[in-house]
């Protein structure tokens, strides 16, 4: 019996691949994802059913793959995606990304991060530096926990570049600050530490002080180390110590607000607006008000208070008509405004009239469509794999 249940358009199984793959961007760029979707699903199928032999070793297949694998995820098929990404594995320039998006989507599925390292492992034990990279990988998701298991404490002395800044970050995370500062001062004795403006550990090694009340640090004159330290303070999860640090002045009360968010702590930076007034929406002359009523505008919207976020953005749009962002940001919340119209017309429509019915899917298609081109602008404030963990962790900013 023929076998028909991968059949697509004859045009499409004649196309090459690499014209299918620039056809899936041009549908992923009007906002078309079901389309791009298929024309990627017909080039891989042509490619493999010609010579079923070819793995995804070759800079075109490996990016197809991890396109197809990206369009499937925004399309929630979660599974499709794992397996798509796990195609580019093989490949030296598509990888890392490749593996640091499918481990995300594993832990947005539900996996443990002790699974996610042993799925690593093995999907690594044919590269030489698989440790090296599974550390990576696992820092760049969040997991520093299992991050440091999977470190050679034996061995920590001879790390290297980026693998020794990540392990005295997984220290720091971990609360493990007496080690963090051994650690450190082991770095200084090799020559290799810098300054503490310009290396990241002096700076961790820094804060670990303050943290410890070591080092006094409330009376220090140079406000663009304490401006430097408030920010490093907040990526590493000093709540207590960076809102210390904000006493300082209001200019970095306003600071630590806008990294708090940047940082994924959304419901924390909310807090301190709606406690400390700072979304000074009338007086812009405040400092970092611009940025901070902004934030407020994507707060809004992610609450799907459109009309609010709308009027935000416009006042923003008069401050500053030339900034782009803000033009995208109340485009965009004009279209979910529409949106809502359009989808409350259909719910509350009972009319059995198939010709209006069709038109209003149709304008619901337009609009979905231009949102995804708005939001390709990439006007929002867009976390890291990171940064979306900070976003499910409670309120830990003390006022």
């Amino acid at each position: 019996m023929e076998n028909k249940r991968f059949v697509r358009p004859i045009n499409n199984l004649t196309k090459p691949l690499l014209v299918l793959y620039q056809q899936s961007l041009k549908c992923k760029d009007r906002g078309d994802l079901k389309e791009a979707i298929s024309c990627l699903e017909s080039g891989l199928m042509s490619t493999f059913s010609t010579d079923s032999s070819q793995v995804s070793d070759t800079p075109l297949l490996a990016k197809c793959w991890l396109e197809y694998g990206r369009l499937l995820r925004a399309d929630n098929q979660h599974a499709k995606a794992i397996f798509a990404l796990e195609q580019c594995f093989l490949s030296p320039d598509h990888k890392r990304e490749a593996m640091v998006f499918w481990a995300d989507l594993l832990h947005e599925e539900g996996y443990s991060d002790c699974t996610i390292a042993e799925r690593l492992t093995d999907k690594l034990n044919f590269a030489s530096d698989s440790k090296e990279m599974c550390i990576e990988i696992l820092c760049l998701i969040g997991a520093y926990e299992t991050a440091y298991v999977y470190y050679d404490q034996e061995d920590v002395e001879s790390l290297t570049g980026g693998l020794k800044q990540l392990y005295m970050e997984c220290l720091v995370r971990l609360a493990k600050y007496d080690d963090a500062l051994t650690f450190a001062s082991k770095v200084m004795e090799t020559g290799q530490l810098r300054q503490v403006f310009y290396d990241p550990i002096a700076m961790d090694a820094m804060l670990c002080r303050w943290e410890q009340g070591d080092e006094e640090y409330l009376n220090i004159p140079n406000h663009q180390l304490l401006s430097e330290a408030l920010k490093r303070a907040v990526k590493l999860g000093f709540h207590r110590l960076a809102t210390q640090i904000a006493t300082k002045d209001d200019y970095l009360k306003c600071e630590l607000t806008l990294h708090m968010y940047s940082e994924g702590y959304t419901q924390a930076a909310k807090y301190r607006m709606d406690t400390l007034h700072l979304d000074t929406m009338q007086d812009y002359n405040k400092p970092l008000a611009k940025e901070l009523s902004f934030i407020k505008g994507e707060m809004y919207y992610d609450e799907e208070d459109y009309e609010i976020a709308a009027d935000l953005f416009e006042s923003l749009i008069d401050l500053d008509p030339l900034e782009p962002s803000y033009r995208f940001a109340a485009a965009s919340s004009y279209l979910q405004q529409s949106a809502r119209q359009m989808s409350s017309k259909l719910e509350s429509s009972i009319e059995n009239n198939i010709v209006m019915i069709e038109r209003t899917y149709h304008y619901l298609d337009i609009i979905t469509q231009s949102l995804y081109i708005v939001h390709r602008s990439k006007w929002h404030t867009d976390w890291g794999p990171a940064q979306r963990r900070n976003r499910q962790a409670m309120l830990q900013f003390y006022i």
